[in-house]
């Protein structure tokens, strides 16, 4: 099963341009403008799937016409090369150079800029670890942010972190397979408590492996 599309609704006011909804003031009310909501959903679908249908046609267009200019194009530089390559000597002096001008545009041979291949990138930096050439192995650092959101009590004690959660407001129209979602401007955040805090938890959590430890050590 697929990921449900997200769509993000931008609130809109009054001399936006928007059409004036009036606020449902019951659940029937509320029904009602899902589905209008829906309808609307559902045209937006049909546009965008005739957009994307002329954009391939347009795409198909453009290839068929161009396949004949490609297909001459790439026969005209095959036999420029081909006539390059039987003269490169009396062309080039004997590669004293690289370019030859003309009235109607240049050709030149160029080798393209270095670059390395490994087979086998593992293996490699097991023997530059071996051999002392750690120089030659990049190490990026970065923080697991997946780690700190299942570890909330010690993130939050950390200096310079916010834990932050931003409220949604989302509808699922019927027939509709995209969820709307709107920002409602509500934010739920966990600041720092300061170094005091993280040096109790980091404490607090040291004594109970020693316990478990020597618990452990005594059976």
């Amino acid at each position: 099963m697929g990921k449900k599309k997200q769509v993000i609704v931008s609130a809109t006011v009054s001399g936006d341009g928007a059409p004036a909804v009036a606020t449902p003031r019951n659940l029937n009310e509320a029904a009602a403008v899902l589905r209008h909501l829906g309808k609307a959903c559902r045209a937006i679908q049909t546009a965008e799937l005739r957009l994307t249908e002329r954009i391939e046609r347009a795409k198909e267009l453009a290839a068929n016409q161009a396949a004949p200019h490609i297909a001459r194009r790439d026969a005209l530089f095959s036999a420029l090369y081909e006539f390059a390559k039987s003269h490169r000597v009396e062309l080039t002096g004997n590669d004293a150079v690289k370019t030859v001008k003309l009235l109607t545009g240049s050709f030149w041979w160029r080798f393209s800029p270095p670059a390395v291949d490994i087979a086998d990138e593992k293996e490699l930096i097991n023997q530059l670890k071996c051999l002392g050439l750690e120089r030659f192995i990049k190490v990026t650092e970065t923080v697991k942010k997946k780690e700190l959101l299942a570890d909330q009590e010690l993130t939050a004690a950390l200096p310079g972190v916010t834990v932050t959660q931003q409220e949604l407001f989302s509808a699922q129209p019927a027939e509709v397979e995209a969820e709307l979602r709107m920002p409602t401007g509500k934010i739920a955040t966990v600041q720092s408590a300061g170094n005091d805090r993280l040096q109790l938890i980091a404490s607090a959590r040291s004594n109970r492996q020693g316990r478990r430890k020597k618990r452990a050590n005594s059976t």
